[in-house]
């Protein structure tokens, strides 16, 4: 192919383009790659060309492209081969004008950009939840090592306590177990069955790639996407959402319109919201990007989103969500947003049922919720953290990350960790630590994890496998693709301190 033959570059675009379907929602660069007789890696650089995909990481290196550098100073400056920089480069003879354009040159649709070129010397600045934090403490005149210090002794005096996780020890064993009230135990999985690449995959215990957390209870469900991205090695670069099972969403609702309206605000996120809510705390601004995802989800957790209090969202709703229809799926056709999304404000343990003896009967969480309604307050709100507290009643969660790519992630809470204490993963010691960390640190901490880290714009679950074949077998793609998981700070390799 010559780099200024725009008719090639036009006819792998939108050959490209065609092969978008449901296994393929950004295209099959593989089928494309088949047809044109090239290598991967080549249609990649022809399509950014094209400008029909984009990626942080090019952003990056086009910018200090623009700026006069050099190749092998842009890789130095990112942190990456030259060779990664050669792939996320444009054929540069190719005078690429809007005149020019094919429909697959026309269709860009640039990512959200993530993260900033950052050089060694520059540090990174504290996020608006650090500084929020900061102000709390210094409004109150709290001494942060006394505060250390005295979340130390507590967690060490508690002799007796064996609330939740109990039934994994008996006699003895269970009076020595030292654990928060406000700590659970949350099972993540990835919903696809790799038994077929168990050793490709890295799978030891199951079937799929899973990692298992204690959380603070207290931990809403915003931030907890942040270290479900770190956990499962993403990178923070694309949508998500957290949504309830059918049969949780068919009890909490009695599978009601009308129910659905009156918990928005409260288990559902507000359905005619301006969009941009749900990217308030987007300020990266370089420095390590591991360790601004970590700064969200410790705590103290609370959102500086006026427009997402509960006293708000209800009366923004008041006169925009008239006349509904009947039936949930003539619902979803009425809004462009997912109508059942959940509220990202609520807390862990005011949407999941940890403590399965504590399930209440429909009649009683209404109840609960009327009440809750009740002491919630008007409009305008005192505070945009008054937040009505129902109680945890859902079996479980999904997760999805990256709509394109659709991984799907079903978050199961655990009442004990005997699991993996049969299975040998994790010691009575271990978890009293991780237990310790969790009071103490105010975050969640990894406790077991089995599989390696996913690796995002690979094309999905089925997108992975391939990727880590080529990674496997070697020879020119295998090493473009290694230069180009390198580049964006990929890691297979999992460890207690992902999180």
């Amino acid at each position: 192919m010559k780099s200024n033959d725009f008719a090639y570059i036009n006819q792998v675009a939108d050959y490209f383009l065609s092969t978008i379907d449901e296994q393929h929602p950004k295209g099959n660069l593989s089928a494309v790659a088949q047809k044109f007789s090239i290598n991967r890696t080549k249609v990649n650089k022809i399509l950014i060309t094209a400008g029909v995909i984009d990626s942080p990481l090019h952003q990056d290196i086009m910018k200090l492209k623009e700026q006069g550098y050099e190749t092998g100073d842009i890789a130095k400056a990112l942190g990456v081969s030259e060779a990664t920089v050669k792939i996320n480069l444009p054929y540069e003879k190719v005078i690429y004008n809007a005149e020019e354009k094919s429909t697959g040159a026309m269709y860009t649709e640039k990512f959200r950009k993530r993260e900033k070129v950052f050089l060694d010397d520059v540090v990174r600045k504290p996020t608006n939840l650090e500084v929020e934090r900061e102000a709390y403490i210094a409004q109150r005149g709290i001494n942060k090592e006394e505060l250390a210090a005295e979340n130390a002794k507590w967690f060490s005096d508690l002799q007796d306590d064996t609330l939740h996780l109990m039934p994994a020890y008996t006699g003895e064993e269970g009076k020595l177990f030292k654990i928060r009230p406000d700590v659970g135990l949350i099972h993540v999985e990835l919903n696809e069955d790799y038994s077929e690449y168990r050793d490709l995959v890295g799978l030891k215990y199951g079937n799929t790639i899973s990692r298992d957390i204690l959380v603070p209870l207290d931990l809403p469900l915003h931030n907890l996407h942040y270290a479900l991205n770190q956990a499962f090695g993403f990178t923070n670069s694309h949508l998500h959402d957290f949504k309830l099972t059918e049969k949780d969403l068919n009890w909490v609702t009695d599978g009601k319109v009308a129910n659905w309206k009156k918990l928005i605000g409260i288990v559902f996120k507000n359905p005619v919201r301006d969009e941009d809510l749900d990217f308030w705390d987007d300020d990266y601004e370089g420095g390590s990007p591991k360790k601004w995802m970590r700064s969200k989800y410790t705590g103290p957790y609370y959102t500086r989103v006026y427009e997402e209090s509960y006293p708000y969202i209800r009366e923004d709703i008041k006169t925009r969500l008239r006349n509904l229809p009947k039936t949930f799926r003539e619902l979803t056709r009425r809004f462009d947003a997912d109508p059942f999304q959940l509220n990202e404000v609520q807390p862990l343990w005011d949407i999941l049922q940890f403590f399965p003896d504590e399930q209440m009967s429909y009649p009683e969480f209404c109840q609960d919720l009327d009440e809750a309604i009740a002491d919630a307050g008007e409009y305008p709100p005192r505070s945009y953290q008054s937040q009505p507290i129902i109680g945890g009643f859902a079996s479980s969660l999904c997760y999805t990350y990256d709509f394109g790519d659709n991984w799907e992630f079903t978050i199961t809470p655990m009442p004990d960790v005997e699991y993996l204490l049969r299975d040998k993963r994790v010691t009575l010691p271990q978890v009293r630590e991780a237990i310790r960390k969790v009071c103490i640190l105010a975050r969640p901490v990894l406790l077991a994890y089995d599989g390696k880290n996913l690796k995002e714009d690979v094309g999905g679950v089925t997108g992975y496998v391939d990727f880590l074949e080529a990674l496997r077998d070697g020879g020119e793609e295998g090493k473009e693709y290694q230069d180009w998981a390198e580049g964006t700070g990929w890691d297979p390799v999992v460890t207690e301190n992902s999180i």
